[in-house]
């Protein structure tokens, strides 16, 4: 795999490992001491209901196809740290390595000038959860992924791939922080394909 190759699979995968941020997620607390005055609280359901779960991160995902997209097509962006669509990707991915791993690599990106764009009209990533979550504890649930791209790529040099139509397996994790489900990594095998039509 060329130069060029391994940072498209860093910047449209996002993989990595993220065992420290499981750690640092579970110990955000989700109870507050009891006082006089009210507190709101969110109503987004544990980890030990998964089925309750499963549409909150299919929503994340969808968001962060939506978000990867608009950041590939112009990488420059993220050297904004102010920039409006680092505030979004902030608002669905968990704190900790995994994410400020992803927010180099996207820096590295710009810095080489390369832009990702669809292919055929088709989104450049879609994420599809495969057979539902499974719950670690309270506060995570794991599952299944599908990733299907589309897309043309090209640095500032001339370098870059194609893929259409090509499907990778993965794995998500989320995480619960503070009553509100976050993503916390996604792991994906480029070296393996998947059926983006399976639903188990």
């Amino acid at each position: 795999m060329g130069p060029v190759a391994v940072i498209l699979a860093a910047v449209l995968l996002a993989g990595g490992c993220g065992d420290d941020d499981e750690a640092a997620g579970r110990e955000q607390p989700s109870t507050t001491t009891t006082t006089s005055t009210p507190t709101t609280t969110t109503t987004q359901p544990p980890g030990t209901e998964p089925a309750a779960v499963e549409p909150i991160v299919e929503e994340l995902l969808a968001r962060d196809d939506e978000i990867t997209a608009e950041i590939v097509r112009n990488p420059s962006v993220v050297l904004n740290p102010d920039s409006p669509i680092l505030a979004e990707l902030a608002e669905i991915h968990a704190p900790g390595e995994a994410y400020e791993a992803r927010l180099r690599t996207y820096r590295e990106s710009a810095e080489r000038g390369l832009v990702i764009e669809p292919l055929n009209g088709k989104p450049g990533k879609t994420t599809r959860l495969v057979g539902g979550l499974s719950t670690v504890d309270e506060l995570t649930v794991e599952g299944r992924l599908c990733l299907l791209f589309n897309y043309r790529a090209a640095d500032s040099q001339g370098f870059g791939e194609v893929k259409e139509d090509l499907a990778h397996p993965g794995r998500v994790t989320a995480v619960r922080l503070d009553g509100v489900w976050m993503i916390q990594q996604i792991d994906v095998s480029d070296q393996q394909v998947c059926d983006p039509e399976a639903t188990a």
